[in-house]
């Protein structure tokens, strides 16, 4: 409890903040062991398919938003995990604690705040609500989940990703192959 409330003050005093991840409802992207990187942020200032760092019941949990609307006149934020079912508890001005803007992997560091990151988080977060609930219903939930995570993600991502780079600049080679094998999980 006492390293959740130093987390918390550290944010709120805009201070960044690296936590590792110890879960994963949001593996593919953020996996068990990566760390990211938190900042503070106005809540209302926070997007669809955004990243943050909520408080409930002790824990700090890291998901991706949803859904964002005025409730009784206050502002509220609806997330969950790319690969979790239900939706959290709504989230308001009183358990956000921030934004996450980089996620640091063992391969490197993804900075969030860039334009292609920015664009790959909507389409993740448009493919969650719509596409993957559906594939959960019925028997074999786990192994639905795999098969799909293997194929889908990584065809529709990796290709994404690679004609995006291609057309807007002129990439290397190795950055191209690094992305490749980034998407490859």
């Amino acid at each position: 409890m006492a390293v959740v409330r130093d987390i918390c003050c550290q944010v709120l005093e805009n201070k960044p903040v690296q936590i590792r991840v110890i879960g994963w409802s949001m593996g593919g992207l953020i996996d068990k062991g990566d760390q990211i990187i938190v900042v503070k942020a106005d809540i209302h200032d926070v997007k669809f398919g955004d990243i943050v760092i909520l408080y409930d019941t002790g824990n700090l949990i890291c998901h991706r938003v949803f859904r964002n609307k005025y409730i009784d006149s206050v502002y509220t934020l609806f997330t969950r995990g790319d690969w979790a079912v239900d939706y959290d508890l709504p989230v308001t001005l009183d358990n956000f604690i921030g934004l996450v803007v980089a996620i640091r992997k063992s391969s490197g560091v993804i900075d969030l705040r860039r334009a292609l990151w920015k664009a790959l988080n909507i389409l993740i977060a448009y493919y969650a609500v719509g596409i993957f609930p559906i594939l959960l219903i019925g028997s074999g939930i786990r192994q639905r989940y795999t098969q799909f995570r293997r194929f889908m993600i990584w065809r529709i991502l990796s290709t994404l990703a690679l004609r995006l780079l291609q057309s807007v600049s002129k990439c290397t080679v190795g950055f191209v192959n690094g992305l490749y094998g980034f998407f490859r999980w």
